[in-house]
């Protein structure tokens, strides 16, 4: 179905770039004509090509009568397969596994290092994936809830918390 609408709307686009080649020769040849007188004789010349038209509206023909058989297939198989819906599944004796792990305490110095490097010189830039992890309160309350990284925000123009609008 798919491939049959993308072919026919290849087709109209090839039909509407000839039909626009021909005015755009109009144009070309009779620039003191006005939009409309444009229009009607790119058109009438487009007619006289009558290959392309022919070619064009044979091709929309066949990939519109094809669209429509695999519609009605698709229907007739919906008809007589109907799907059933899907089982509703209990997690309810995974929720504890649902829940994400803290982090290991290696990644937690990680983030901290840089961090407190950050505090005691002035100079250190500090990388922004610490930045980032600093300024999520939620994040920083379940790696490291008794850190306080308020002075090293302000210096960076940061605030811990969110403003509200």
């Amino acid at each position: 179905m798919a491939f049959a609408l993308f072919q026919h709307d290849r087709l109209t686009t090839l039909g509407a770039e000839a039909m626009q080649r021909e005015i755009d020769t109009i144009v070309r040849e009779f620039p003191a004509l006005g939009l409309s007188e444009h229009s009607f004789q790119g058109h009438k010349r487009a007619v006289h090509e009558k290959q392309l038209q022919q070619f064009v509206a044979r091709g929309q023909r066949q990939h519109q009568a094809a669209f429509n058989g695999f519609f009605k297939t698709l229907l007739l198989v919906q008809k007589n397969f109907p799907m059933d819906p899907a089982e509703p599944i209990d997690i309810s004796a995974d929720a504890a596994q649902i829940d994400d792990e803290p982090p290991s305490p290696a990644i937690v110095e990680e983030i901290l290092t840089p961090a407190e490097r950050a505090k005691n010189e002035p100079s250190f830039k500090l990388p922004e994936f610490v930045l980032t992890v600093l300024t999520n309160k939620s994040l920083m309350d379940l790696v490291a809830p008794d850190y306080d990284p308020e002075d090293l925000l302000k210096r960076y123009g940061l605030s811990q918390y969110p403003k509200a609008a």
